[in-house]
């Protein structure tokens, strides 16, 4: 029989929501991940300082890689820089990091 306490305490999920403006981003990396997710992005409001504004979200299923790579960043419940980040790191997590950083790349 399964545990499904432990099973939640244990499996991470992504989470990624951007405004409206940034709707080119969203769908860049939700292609990079929608393989991982079951639903497409949706349509999210939120309201800070009393002003409503409107977003995108996706989840991704909760998986055990997801887990492993948590544990990486989160050893403690506090987010590090691992020793290994350059084992980490791919060329295409490189533009990613760079596009999130408002860099422009030709096609």
């Amino acid at each position: 029989m399964v545990d499904y306490r432990i099973l939640i305490e244990v499996l991470i999920l992504i989470f990624f929501k951007q405004s409206l403006s940034k709707i080119e981003y969203l769908f860049f990396v939700f292609n990079i991940l929608s393989h991982y997710c079951t639903i497409y992005p949706k349509v999210t409001t939120s309201v800070r300082l009393g002003v409503k504004s409107y977003g995108l979200e996706f989840f991704s299923r909760a998986l055990p890689c997801f887990s492993e790579l948590h544990s990486l960043f989160y050893p403690n419940g506090t987010k590090i820089i691992p020793q290994n980040i350059y084992e980490l790191l791919t060329p295409g997590s490189s533009r990613l990091s760079y596009k999130k950083g408002g860099g422009e790349w030709n096609s």
